[in-house]
């Protein structure tokens, strides 16, 4: 009896994770604002003639399984990268009411990067076609391991994403470099072929999960964000 009422709210979930997405610590914003923050709206809604360079590479390596965040600063010259993954309980301590949200932190790191750095950056984002145009038609679901790109480069907003396996995929060039700069020891989660019982990993057949999602890159942004079982 309980599955019906589950399944209908997948939907509403859903939709709570296409909600604006605005620049927090709270991993539950985050969460809430997914594909917002996949798309880049906050950053399209800052980039102007005369911005500085911005940029943020996501990772998909199966959503339940690894996540990888990586935002430059061109102004500032620096990167910061967020590794999301599913929350280890055994380190949550509540010596203050906000530790409860540490688990689904995950794991960060800041490094600063010289203008070399960031012209290499900008070569490499170039080289791999991200701002080159969206790839219409392109379709991602949560268990895929794949890359989008948001980027103000040159007062210009461009969307891009690269699925695996894919010839955009592999001359993803940025991913390398920003491989190398991460700091924060958490191995990355390389793309495989899984099976059956893999891509029903972290996902219950009788109440669903509000992550298995399916994403289409429109002209003008990703669109769908609808359960993918």
């Amino acid at each position: 009896m309980k599955r019906p009422s589950i399944v209908l709210a997948l939907p509403i979930l859903l939709a709570l994770a296409a909600c604006a997405y605005t620049p927090t610590d709270n991993p539950v914003g985050l969460r809430l604002g997914w594909f917002s923050f996949l798309d880049g709206d906050d950053i399209r809604a800052a980039c102007t003639p005369g911005a500085a360079n911005r940029y943020r590479f996501v990772y998909n390596g199966v959503y339940v399984e690894q996540r990888r965040i990586y935002e430059v600063d061109a102004a500032a010259r620096t990167l910061d990268i967020t590794v999301l993954g599913p929350a280890d309980l055994s380190e949550l301590a509540l010596a203050r009411a906000e530790d409860v949200m540490d688990p689904w932190r995950g794991t960060r790191a800041h490094v600063d990067l010289a203008p070399a750095d960031l012209d290499r950056l900008a070569r490499a984002t170039r080289a791999s076609g991200a701002l080159d145009g969206p790839p219409v038609g392109l379709t991602m679901v949560s268990d895929d391991f794949f890359w989008t790109v948001a980027a103000c480069h040159n007062g210009a907003f461009h969307r891009h994403a690269a699925r695996w396996p894919s010839a955009a995929f592999d001359g993803a060039r940025y991913g390398e470099l920003l491989f190398g700069w991460d700091t924060t020891a958490v191995a990355v989660n390389p793309p495989r072929r899984l099976t059956g019982l893999e891509r029903l990993h972290g996902y219950d057949p009788h109440v669903g999960s509000p992550f298995d999602f399916r994403l289409t890159m429109g002209p003008d942004g990703l669109r769908g964000a609808r359960p993918a079982f």
